[in-house]
């Protein structure tokens, strides 16, 4: 099995070592544009974006969300907390941080992202069921 990946725009060094909380993860650094075509390799399982551009910022996460990959949002305010909250990312996080919680954060981000995507199973199933 090949190595799990988080991509991120991010280079604070606190997101790039979080590779070594992340057992055999790699942290790939990239720009906001480069974000979207990144996350549809088979291999990316997350995706931290700290972007300050809201409309760069709402791409990201809905073609995250398009593949199925957990979206955790590195905030340096309240406004930009909000703007996670409000896209529904899967975890924010104040940044500067610690590699430590941002490997916690990812973790979390990836369980949520996972129980998401069962409830739209259940749902999808029982809107079927209910047309029968």
């Amino acid at each position: 099995m090949s190595e799990s990946v988080l991509v991120t725009d991010s280079i604070d060094p606190a997101v790039i070592g979080a590779a070594s909380h992340l057992d055999g993860w790699r942290v790939d650094v990239l720009s906001i544009g480069e974000l979207s075509a990144a996350i549809a390799e088979a291999n990316v399982r997350a995706m931290l974006v700290s972007t300050t551009d809201p409309s760069a910022l709402r791409l990201a996460v809905e073609s995250a969300r398009a593949r199925g990959v957990a979206v955790i949002v590195g905030c340096t305010d309240e406004a930009s907390r909000r703007r996670a909250v409000e896209l529904r990312a899967e975890e924010w996080l104040l940044l500067p941080t610690t590699a430590e919680e941002v490997a916690a954060r990812v973790w979390s981000a990836i369980a949520r992202a996972a129980l998401q995507a069962a409830g739209a199973g259940d749902r999808a199933e029982k809107a079927e069921y209910e047309n029968m």
